[in-house]
């Protein structure tokens, strides 16, 4: 049976035990316990460069001591917040700022963990600016102006000064690239535009020139050769003269033909157009629309407008058998007030309003007799109402065979049943009608046909 002693060493330390028998044998063997450091991880690490620009990307690597197995960063401000990777790269900072980072590594002790505040140190780029766009004629020079950095760079040339001497053969787009006192670069870009400078020629064009009086119109310069001054005299117009390139809002208050003169000018001299007729400017038409019309609900009038030679277009269309002449046949089912546009030959336009007045009136009946001889009166048997929108009206002789039938209060019995006259006698009709308030009424009666 064996024993056991409880041991602390501070430091490695080999023990040899003696085991005797009963016999008094004994034999020895020996043991080594080895101490070594259980610790955690030290932390610390290192980036390759702490002081960036905007958009500048970096590598990070870990120092620490005692042997980590897991690593777990946080980069404030990156675009990267975090990794587990050992030694983290291409972490980008696209903010300026000044930013903390922190590593906490983990071994089988434990986890160690350090923050470095405002390690990472990130400025922003300079604004470059080139200055605006220039036009030059060929073989001219100019001075380009840059500013925003403390050095300066432009291309193409290589210049190195804010200010940069240029006589471009033609139209070339030069870079400005600024650095600043952090290191830090932006940059901007100028076009020197090239032209060859020539006497213009003066060109415009007229957004409508067959116009109505008190109209107002647009006039644009089509010139080439690089004008840079503009003379414009429009005759009969209110302004009547403008110096700017592309004048707006001439307008003609009185009907007539009117010529348009544009000179233009440059350093090299001048031009000058006169358009003869060309603006045509026509007399305000005028329209009537008719006087106001009242009818029974179902029933129709014709509109009546009067405004000449021309083309004519009514609104709303709601009731009208065509809206686009200038006497529809009108039938609305409520008072409806119909404005009629007027357009004459020469475009111009007129507008005016007439209200038929619907009166809401109901009624059915049918006449008692009727005489079809041909003498003009009295020869149909019509139904007679108000309000009807839809009806059925029928008709049968003395043996109960159907001599007439239509469904169009307009159509009515003429006496004649397969093509013969019916012999005088009574008859009977029926009728069933659905009215515009959205009732119906049905009625039958007899009629006499009395020839």
């Amino acid at each position: 049976m064996g024993t056991s002693v409880s041991v602390s060493p501070g430091a490695t330390q080999t023990y040899t035990v003696t085991g005797t028998s009963a016999a008094g044998c004994s034999n020895t063997a020996t043991v080594t316990v080895t101490v070594q450091p259980c610790n955690v991880p030290q932390v610390n690490f290192l980036a390759t460069d702490t002081t960036l620009c905007v958009g500048d990307c970096i590598d990070f690597t870990d120092q620490s001591s005692n042997n980590p197995t897991a690593w777990n960063w946080t980069f404030n401000g990156a675009a990267t917040t975090s990794s587990t990777a050992q030694n983290p790269t291409n972490i980008c900072y696209n903010t300026a700022g000044t930013f903390a980072v922190t590593l906490v590594a983990t071994n089988a002790n434990g986890n160690g963990s350090l923050t470095k505040t405002s390690y990472i140190v990130v400025n922003p780029l300079p604004t470059a600016n080139a200055g605006a766009d220039v036009s030059l004629c060929t073989g001219q020079s100019t001075t380009l102006i840059g500013s925003g950095g403390t050095t300066y760079n432009w291309m193409p040339g290589n210049g190195n000064s804010s200010n940069f001497f240029v006589t471009p053969a033609s139209t070339t787009t030069y870079t400005l690239t600024v650095t600043d006192a952090n290191g830090c670069s932006g940059t901007d870009m100028v076009t020197v535009n090239v032209n060859v400078c020539t006497v213009p020629t003066a060109a415009l064009t007229i957004s409508d020139n067959n116009i109505c009086e008190s109209t107002c119109i647009n006039f644009t310069d089509n010139s080439s050769g690089t004008p840079t001054g503009w003379t414009w005299s429009f005759p009969g117009a209110v302004p009547s003269s403008s110096t700017v390139q592309n004048p707006t809002n001439i307008c003609y208050n009185t009907p007539g033909t009117y010529n348009v003169t544009l000179i233009v000018t440059n350093a090299f001299g001048s031009d000058t157009i006169v358009m003869n007729n060309a603006v045509n400017v026509g007399s305000q038409p005028s329209v009537d629309a008719g006087p106001f019309v009242t009818i029974a609900i179902g029933n129709q009038t014709t509109l009546n407008a009067s405004g000449g030679a021309g083309s004519y277009s009514w609104s709303p269309s709601t009731g009208l058998d065509n809206p686009n002449i200038a006497n529809p046949n009108a039938s609305p089912t409520v008072t409806t007030t119909y404005t009629v546009n007027f357009t004459d030959a020469s475009g111009c336009t007129a507008s005016d309003t007439v209200t038929v007045q619907v009166i809401e009136e109901y009624a059915l009946f049918v006449p008692s007799a009727f005489s079809p001889n041909g003498d003009g009166a009295n020869d149909v048997l019509f139904v007679r109402g108000a309000g009807i929108k839809f009806l059925t009206f029928a008709v049968y002789d003395r043996f109960g065979e159907k001599v007439f039938e239509s469904q169009n209060i307009n159509d009515g019995w003429d006496g004649v049943f397969r093509g013969q006259p019916m012999n005088t006698g009574i008859y009977v009709w029926y009728v069933t009608a659905d009215f515009y308030n959205n009732t119906s009424q049905s009625i039958h009666g007899d009629v006499s046909l009395v020839r």
